[in-house]
């Protein structure tokens, strides 16, 4: 994982705990970083990285207007099954371009830890670094013109919530936030996840050791791109990226479908961006479809 990587479980979801509690708190963070734009390319200061964002400071802007109108929502529990989950969602990812996970598998993954009601919610964010960088990308969603990961985090009828923060083969990081309204943990029963904060200060250590020995060159989620002509390895441009993906709840299932999936993705194809939406569908007669559809965005 990248040296520069500070982000941890635990804080990624207080993060987004203080989002939930008091939306507004955010919009003077979505504020800095908009003073930390030339043109679409995004200059972190903290993290010594520029980034060539698809849309600048459009998804910002409207990530403000969006938080001004949001009410205050309940606080989300950590889930021991939830983060557990995660993890797995995240081993199985660590070497893929695009996040997708095989049904089949998804659905393998839940049911070694227990069964859902209401709303299941997954959501990926490749090559964050800190926990609010982390939280801002979810937030802003830049390149997705539904917005889709906004639901995940601020979805006013889940309240449990699982997370997974680690190394990524082709990206650097990845992060990966489960909800879900209620979930049954089989295998215990309270369900209470306990972060240790003496395994936090280890990684801290091993971390510090690795930036003596190390100078970390982030390209992997990136590629660079020029500017003005010239090559400038500090430049990176996003590659494409898993936005979110849902289990249907059954009161917004389509007449005669027993369940459906239902996953948005930006893919780049051609040079071009396109969202990939894929639904999984279960009939009620035992029959399974799979249905895709692309938009261009570019």
């Amino acid at each position: 994982m990248s040296s520069k990587a500070t982000a941890y479980p635990q804080e990624i979801i207080s993060e987004i705990n203080i989002l939930r509690s008091n939306p507004s708190s955010y919009i003077k963070k979505l504020e800095k970083y908009i003073h930390y734009f030339t043109n679409d390319i995004i200059h972190i200061p903290n993290l010594d990285i520029s980034i060539e964002t698809e849309e600048g400071t459009l998804p910002y802007i409207e990530a403000i207007e969006f938080l001004k109108t949001k009410k205050p929502v309940n606080k989300l529990i950590p889930s021991k099954a939830l983060c557990d989950i995660a993890q797995e969602f995240s081993k199985n990812v660590i070497n893929s371009e695009n996040g997708i996970i095989d049904k089949k598998l998804n659905q393998k993954i839940i049911d070694k830890h227990g069964d859902f009601k209401g709303k299941f919610m997954r959501a990926m964010d490749f090559g964050g670094y800190t926990s609010e960088q982390v939280v801002i990308n979810f937030l802003v969603c830049d390149g997705d013109s539904d917005r889709s990961q906004r639901d995940v985090l601020l979805d006013e009828e889940v309240t449990k919530i699982g997370v997974a923060f680690g190394k990524h083969n082709i990206y650097n990081t990845s992060c990966i936030l489960v909800t879900c309204t209620e979930f049954n943990n089989t295998k215990d029963p309270d369900d209470i996840m306990v972060f240790s904060e003496s395994s936090k200060d280890k990684e801290k250590i091993k971390k510090g050791k690795r930036e003596k020995k190390n100078k970390d060159i982030i390209k992997k989620k990136y590629e660079s791109v020029e500017n003005n002509g010239e090559d400038n390895n500090n430049i990176f441009k996003l590659k494409r990226r898993v936005y979110a993906y849902e289990n249907v709840p059954k009161e917004n299932l389509p007449e005669g479908v027993a369940s459906m999936t239902k996953s948005d993705t930006i893919i780049i194809e051609g040079g071009k961006r396109y969202k990939k939406i894929i639904l999984n569908k279960e009939m009620l007669d035992g029959t399974k479809t799979t249905e895709e559809s692309k938009l261009c965005l570019d």
